[in-house]
């Protein structure tokens, strides 16, 4: 995997660190850089040098135009060196974001857009098919019409497209396809060169949960569902590039995820008519929908929206916030004394990693993903960091005496956080700690007792607690701290971590991984069960 230069404005070393700097599509109050007048997200997977292309012919178009512009160039766990095209740019006006695995387009779009800061965001494929200035084009236009949404279309009078027969085939047969399913009543949606005003996309962002290429298609669908618009198809020139092709496999996994998004937007329409007729009679609570894993409540909601949302919150009113994590450990434990009560008092309860994700899709789960706390730790310090405008200051407790500090001391070099304290976790009287703690007045506290121990110790000492995102974080100090290493990225991409884990630290884990087998059949078989119960009685209850 490629990281930027040291010189490059970007993200390096931890692949989990993603600069969220002057996000205005974060909420909150954004920090104190001005908006710009537009900025253009290029998501990238193996493109080669035509990434690098791609940007600097932005950057061209920003200069010709007289334009304020960013490019955000996310790199989506490539490994072909294709990030280093782009950091040789050396321009401030360009952040390379790198994730830890191949997510997908849609994964890295959302990371892109998070950290823009502009009046219009643009989205454009890395591969140079189509040439940035129509983004140039498509700005000009939204600020004359005043129209939200512009895109590429290959149906729009003007266009051409110089590609293969075969491809233009394959594109009609899918706008078919779309326009059977949804009613967007566009000709084409999957040109990946996209205009957005930058309130419509506020909109937009946090009910996107399509990871792959389908996104471009999900993004439409939802603004005309929120009534977004209109949505003007523009004339694009789609030029034919040697080594861009579409293969067999591409088609039929689009084909699939076209149609589980409109399987996933009838749900939720469905359960949108049924909210709007039970708030008739109902106070309905607000915030998003969450399922329920053991008799406990978990926020059925991606987890980098979540952090998003947590931040936000903490970042406007300053009051103590308990953000917990339910892994396969604290399932495991669920029926211990205090357990179960500790993860349902928390303020924010996610899934963490693969194991808890499965059972929760059984249970009826959307927008979970398997992602763990120790990809999400960087988000909630950048977006905290964006949102309040200076570093954010961090107190750690856990680990064997020594973790901490080598955990701060990683935080601060590669996050440029303020470590306000260090203590490690095998404490006989917490009470000192607890004091020196509120008088370091720290922005976050990370503790890393292990589960369930660390629900446990936050419900016990809560009120000694100071304002600050207490936030739970299991093994992520060994892993800052050199203590540990995380698996080969091939192992990442699969979310196969735990197998890693399992394998190189069997006398550790073995207990943990072979009762979590257990529980998650468990946990699926109620789920599931509890899912057709439910679906019976409502099948008894139509008229």
């Amino acid at each position: 995997m490629s990281n930027p230069s040291p010189e490059s404005n970007g993200v390096s070393g931890n692949p989990d660190s993603l600069s969220l700097g002057t996000n205005s599509l974060a909420g909150g109050t954004p920090a104190a850089t001005e908006a710009r007048e537009l900025s253009v997200v290029v998501p990238f997977y193996n493109p080669g040098a035509s990434v690098g292309t791609v940007v600097a012919e932005l950057l061209h178009q920003f200069d010709s135009a007289g334009i304020d512009g960013e490019v955000i160039a996310v790199d989506d766990g490539s490994t072909d060196g294709s990030g280093r095209s782009v950091a040789a740019l050396d321009d401030d006006r360009v952040t390379v974001i790198t994730l830890p695995v191949n997510s997908g387009k849609g994964a890295a779009l959302r990371a892109g857009f998070r950290l823009s800061n502009a009046r219009y965001v643009g989205m454009i494929d890395s591969d140079g098919d189509i040439s940035p200035r129509h983004l140039i084009e498509y700005r000009e236009l939204a600020v004359k019409s005043g129209c939200p949404i512009v895109i590429g279309s290959r149906g729009a009078p003007g266009s051409q497209n110089h590609v293969s027969g075969k491809r233009r085939l394959m594109s009609e047969a899918y706008s078919g396809l779309v326009a059977l399913l949804f009613d967007v009543r566009i000709h084409d949606t999957q040109v990946g060169c996209k205009l957005f005003d930058a309130a419509a996309l506020q909109q937009i962002l946090p009910r996107l949960t399509e990871n792959r290429f389908v996104v471009d298609l999900e993004m439409l669908v939802v603004a005309a569902e929120l009534g977004i618009g209109p949505i003007v198809e523009a004339p694009v020139e789609v030029r034919r590039v040697t080594g861009s092709t579409i293969k067999p496999t591409t088609v039929l996994r689009m084909v699939i995820d076209t149609l589980a998004l409109y399987r996933r937007r009838r749900q939720d329409q469905s359960a949108q008519h049924e909210l709007e007729a039970d708030s008739m009679s109902l106070d309905v609570p607000s915030g998003p929908r969450s399922v329920e894993l053991f008799g406990v409540a978990v926020t059925d909601e991606h987890p980098y929206d979540f952090v998003s949302r947590c931040t936000r919150e903490f970042a406007a009113d300053r009051k103590r916030r308990t953000v917990l994590a339910m892994h396969i450990t604290a399932l495991n434990a669920i029926d211990q004394p205090g357990v179960r009560d500790g993860l349902a008092a928390a303020d924010y309860l996610h899934a963490d990693g693969v194991s808890v994700s499965i059972i929760a899709k059984c249970a009826g789960a959307r927008a979970i993903a398997a992602i763990p706390t120790t990809d999400l730790g960087p988000r909630y310090l950048h977006e905290l960091a964006a949102l309040q405008g200076r570093p954010v200051r961090v107190a750690i407790l856990g680990g064997e005496p020594g973790i901490a500090q080598a955990a701060g001391d990683a935080l601060a070099r590669d996050h440029g956080v303020d470590i306000v304290m260090t203590e490690h976790g095998f404490q006989d009287d917490w009470q000192p700690v607890l004091d020196e703690l509120r008088l370091s007045e720290p922005d976050v506290v990370f503790v890393g007792l292990g589960m369930p121990l660390e629900a446990l110790w936050v419900q016990q000492w809560l009120s000694e607690l100071p304002d600050a995102m207490i936030i739970t974080c299991g093994g992520w100090l060994r892993l800052l701290s050199g203590d540990e290493t995380r698996a080969p990225a091939w192992l990442l991409r699969l979310h196969l971590e735990f197998a890693w884990r399992w394998a190189t630290d069997f006398k550790r884990t073995n207990a943990r991984y072979s009762r979590g087998i257990k529980t998650v059949a468990v946990g699926c078989a109620g789920a599931l069960r509890s899912r057709r119960s439910v679906a019976a009685k409502q099948r008894s209850l139509a008229p």
